[in-house]
């Protein structure tokens, strides 16, 4: 038997050298391998938690269908948010090394627990009531309390402006739209019509009206620039992420945006009264997208001016450095808070999966249009609604009336809204409007009488005018109302977490209700005695409609009193009549 030759002492060594190599390499393959699939677990987790986000997309719900890239660019409250959770996403990979490296296992839990409640409270509620719009400030929520449960109030701040940037792809309520955006045209009149007499060309501006170079212009929704501050606000994060901008610019910045974007806008709609191409959709778009083009040129010089003024030693860091009070730990210790808010997440999936929607009631309110259409000695006739100037204002229905009666002509408009649609509210300053143009000469309030308990409902009286009217009357006396309407804050809470779609659902319905009448030769006096007398003949057929009281009764509404007394009325004569006379009287020169 003759013994095989021993191996060289290198060989051997080699060839431990390399298993050795094997297994690192398959150690790395499997760590590979594990992350991949966490990952993917992770993503899928998430998606499957917030699947009602995939087909979230409220321009395609829009009121106001603005479509291809005027759509796109200048839908006053809608967007697609596709490019938003784009570059949410972008953010999020840029701060993932540090979320990594900020890993901490102690990291307090009161206010990551306090975050992600918050965030399952309204992910629940979300999907309960069907809004897809509650799940953006959920899943804000739910990445404010990730980074708070792994790396404490620390991975917060990191998560912070991914958080506050995934929230411009919210769509506020339409109370909140209404409430900003009508102040907005109007700002844009004023301004516009202020800026053209400075620079001396001749104009007249009224309500959302202009008159200008023989031409007149009305200033909707899409110019009143609501769309273009929020076009700018992520401009100016993104630009200061990519451009890795000092905290402290990125913050004035952001402040300055809203700002420019107002001042650009109105820079728009002056191009658009100088250029006479202007009225065709190509030109107007392409006004519109070279003016957020000049936006971002302005942020980027607003960058440059800041870096000059702000001293270096003031002006922060791009991103916040991390706390060397705790050492980094391994990987391996934050699975258990990974597994608990996967958990989490899946339980909120399959929650939202097993619990269904929740359904409204058949409403058996009856229908506006059962109001009675003629009374005697009463013509009437249809009226249409100006929905270029009612814009983003809902109703779920509505009736629009002129009654005349020997010379006389009382406008009746009802409109209501069943509550159901968070994205529509009938609540706007503009239902006490008559229309485009149509300006407020003298407000005042007049009370109305609940019956039986003698309650009072506030309403509002007022005279207007307009200069671009095609009637021979100068103004109009104006009574308007609302019905089932709780105090303004209380209706925006209820708006906010919409409360009206599910059991906190309030009865009946709110309701708008506005009747005019031209104001004659012999004064407000006598067209006070006209919208007096019709308002008593329909109070009747108008109390069936009604938002029912807490027993389901209808609510009657006495107009026989407390009508503005004779002195309110002699003084609204001599305001309306001074007023009304400078008015007409500039539209004449």
């Amino acid at each position: 038997m003759v013994p095989s030759p021993r191996a060289p002492a290198h060989q051997n060594m080699s060839q431990t050298v390399s298993a050795s190599d094997g297994e690192q390499m398959s150690a790395k393959g499997r760590n590979l391998v594990f992350r991949v699939s966490a990952s993917v677990a992770s993503i899928a987790v998430w998606l499957f938690a917030y699947r009602g986000l995939l087909d979230y997309n409220p321009l395609a719900r829009s009121k106001i269908r603005l479509d291809g890239v005027e759509g796109a660019f200048f839908s006053p409250a809608d967007s697609d948010p596709t490019l938003i959770f784009i570059l949410m996403g972008f953010l999020l990979i840029r701060r993932r090394n540090s979320m990594l490296r900020a890993f901490r296992s102690h990291a307090p839990l009161a206010g990551a627990i306090a975050l992600l409640a918050g965030s399952s409270g309204l992910h629940f509620w979300a999907m309960y009531v069907d809004v897809p719009e509650l799940l953006i400030p959920s899943l804000s929520l739910m990445l404010l309390g990730s980074g708070v449960l792994f790396c404490g109030a620390h991975g917060g701040r990191i998560l912070l402006l991914p958080a506050v940037f995934l929230m411009l792809a919210y769509r506020p309520p339409g109370l909140w739209i209404n409430g900003i955006i009508h102040p907005l045209q109007r700002l844009v009149v004023y301004a516009s019509g202020k800026i053209l007499d400075f620079v001396g060309i001749a104009s007249l501006s009224s309500g959302d009206m202009i008159s200008a170079l023989g031409r007149l212009f009305q200033v909707i929704e899409s110019c009143a620039g609501l769309r273009s501050i929020e076009t700018l606000l992520m401009a100016s994060i993104i630009y200061g992420e990519i451009m890795g901008c000092p905290r402290r610019i990125r913050f004035l910045l952001i402040a300055a945006s809203p700002l420019v974007a107002l001042a650009i806008n109105e820079l728009r709609v002056l191009t658009m009264i100088f250029n006479p191409h202007s009225a065709f959709a190509t030109v107007h778009t392409l006004q519109g997208i070279a003016m957020i083009v000049v936006g971002v040129l302005i942020i980027s010089g607003l960058d440059r001016i800041f870096e000059r003024w702000i001293p270096a030693d003031a002006k922060g860091l791009g991103h916040p450095p991390i706390s060397e009070r705790h050492e980094p730990i391994p990987f391996a210790l934050a699975l258990p808070r990974i597994a608990a808010l996967g958990g989490l997440l899946l339980a909120l999936g399959v929650a939202s999966w097993a619990t269904g929607t929740w359904t409204p009631e058949r409403s058996t309110l009856p229908a506006l249009s059962t109001f009675p259409a003629s009374y005697a000695g009463w013509k009437v006739a249809g009226r249409g609604l100006d929905k270029e100037f009612l814009g983003s204002v809902g109703y779920s229905q509505w009736i629009k009336r002129a009654y005349t009666r020997q010379g006389r002509e009382v406008t009746l408009f009802i409109a209501s809204n069943d509550r159901l649609n968070p994205r529509s509210s009938l609540l706007s300053r503009k239902n006490a409007f008559l229309g485009r143009g149509w300006q407020k000469v003298e407000t005042a309030g007049i009370d109305l009488l609940r019956e039986p308990t003698d309650a009072k409902q506030r309403a509002e009286i007022s005279i207007q005018s307009t200069p671009f009217s095609s009637s021979n009357a100068p103004a109009m006396l104006v009574y308007s109302w609302y019905e089932g309407i709780d105090s303004l804050p209380y209706e925006l809470i209820r708006s906010a977490l919409v409360l009206d779609r599910g059991p906190p659902r309030r009865p009946g319905r709110a309701i708008v209700v506005r009747v005019s009448t031209p104001i004659p030769a012999d004064g407000v006096h006598a067209a006070e005695e006209t919208l007096h007398e019709f308002l008593t003949l329909i109070s009747a057929d108008l109390a069936k409609i009604i938002v029912p009281d807490a027993k389901g009764e209808p609510i009657g509404v006495r107009f026989s009193e407390r009508m503005p007394n004779s002195s309110q009325v002699r003084r609204f004569d001599l305001v309306a009549r001074s007023r009304i006379e400078n008015a007409t009287g500039k539209e004449s020169r």
